[in-house]
């Protein structure tokens, strides 16, 4: 674990009355431009409190405040306030909300899904591992094996496939924006299949299984063009479905 010198980081003296907001944004903003790592440890309380000029309850709420975002990790003893890496939980909850509050459309979602999407399965099909391959495969064999009424639980699968892909893309910014998409279209599907009868469900899982089959099929072979055409046919298979279903994101 590597620990910065105190005495190279600069700080500027807090001067207002939200203390504890200002001291989250200046170590938010050391943190996001490299100059702390993840790994590294931030100052001692002692010196946060010397440099910044604040009393100890406003810089404890500030490191509060920056472990809920999950910047860092508040050890006890001796280890104090270490860097970490945001996982794609941090991030993704409030582009949700943000989503949700600008009352995007199911079209604009569907349509910058596709985008991402034609895109994570040529790289996929360009940068995919064995062990890659062998995570489609698995969720793909749990599609076709499943005997599970619960239809959600289908849908689940659906969308793991999908990030699968997304992880064989090697493209850590497209799987995260991604991710989001996936969140919200996850409700989507459930409602758009809770009155469809159980005929109407069994089809709609053999044409997934068929759809994700043949995307699977391009992955393997390394066929960058086929893989695009291939997820751009499974876009259109629901796309119209769900965009009539509901016309925004709630």
């Amino acid at each position: 674990m590597s620990i910065k010198k105190s005495n190279d980081i600069s700080l500027a003296p807090v001067q207002t009355t939200r203390a504890s907001e200002a001291i989250f944004e200046q170590l938010s903003g050391l943190i996001i431009n490299g100059t702390f790592k993840p790994g590294d440890k931030l100052p001692s309380e002692r010196i946060l409190m010397e440099k910044l000029q604040r009393s100890r309850p406003p810089i404890r709420e500030a490191l509060k405040m920056l472990e809920a975002k999950g910047l860092i990790k508040i050890a006890p003893g001796y280890y104090g306030s270490v860097v970490m890496i945001p996982s794609t939980e941090t991030v993704k909850e409030p582009l949700v909300n943000l989503i949700a509050l600008n009352q995007v459309t199911n079209a604009e979602l569907l349509e910058v899904r596709k985008t991402i999407e034609l895109n994570t399965v040529r790289w996929a099909a360009l940068r995919k591992t064995d062990e890659e391959l062998r995570t489609m495969k698995t969720i793909l064999d749990s599609m076709i094996d499943s005997k599970d009424k619960d239809f959600n639980n289908f849908i689940r699968l659906d969308i793991a496939f999908h990030q699968a892909v997304d992880a064989a893309s090697h493209n850590k910014l497209a799987c995260m924006l991604d991710e989001v998409c996936h969140q919200l279209i996850l409700k989507l599907l459930f409602d758009m299949h809770a009155n469809k009868n159980e005929k109407e469900k069994n089809q709609m899982k053999k044409n997934i299984i068929k759809s994700h089959t043949l995307i699977y099929q391009a992955i393997v072979e390394g066929n960058v063009e086929l893989a695009g055409e291939r997820m751009l046919e499974h876009h259109k298979f629901f796309s119209d479905d769900l965009i009539l279903k509901k016309n925004c994101i709630q």
